[in-house]
């Protein structure tokens, strides 16, 4: 079946490519804002008026640094895949419409019913009622249903 929303598959890849991303940089600032604080690396900072991050302070940044980046990792994932519902959403609705369309193109044909088990043998059900003459074959280019 061909790929319709180029632009929203683009997207899809766009979003999980950005949470990767966001969630690896957000990890390396973290790591460097906790090595920096702990190696006195933001004293440097305190010449020059700018307020120091105490071990404490540069802890609770940590924490705080890697939850957003995980916060935002799960967000963009969900995102993307809310994207990817909405495109098989309509890639099955659409492979449905092609469906009844050859169901309405070729009457009295009737989707063949299935054997409940295997062991048990096949009795039609009262509903069922075989065509009178066979019916043209239908086209082997429309896609199905999945």
């Amino acid at each position: 079946m061909e790929k319709r929303f180029t632009a929203l598959n683009i997207l899809v890849v766009l979003f999980r490519i950005l949470a990767w991303v966001v969630l690896v940089s957000g990890v390396l600032g973290a790591v460097a804002l906790l090595i920096g604080a702990l190696l006195d690396g933001l004293d440097a900072l305190g010449r020059y008026g700018l307020p120091v991050l105490t071990t404490l302070g540069a802890a609770v940044g940590f924490i705080a640094l890697l939850f957003t980046a995980l916060m935002y990792f799960v967000l963009l994932q969900a995102l993307a895949d809310v994207f990817k519902v909405l495109l098989a959403i309509e890639e099955n609705t659409r492979a449905l419409r092609l469906a009844q369309e050859r169901q309405l193109a070729y009457p009295g044909t009737q989707p063949t019913p299935t054997y409940p088990a295997a062991s048990m043998p096949y009795t039609p059900p009262p509903y069922y009622t075989p065509p009178v003459t066979p019916p043209p074959a239908p086209p082997q280019d429309l896609p199905r249903p999945q």
